[in-house]
């Protein structure tokens, strides 16, 4: 379980900062 809430944290931040760099389209980040 523990695995699991480590798993899920990460996975929504990623998700959401993915669509913040999308949002401002900085090109100097790495795809």
């Amino acid at each position: 379980m523990d695995v699991d809430g480590l798993q899920a944290l990460p996975l929504s931040e990623w998700l959401f900062l993915a669509d913040s760099v999308e949002k401002v389209g900085s090109s100097g980040l790495p795809a």
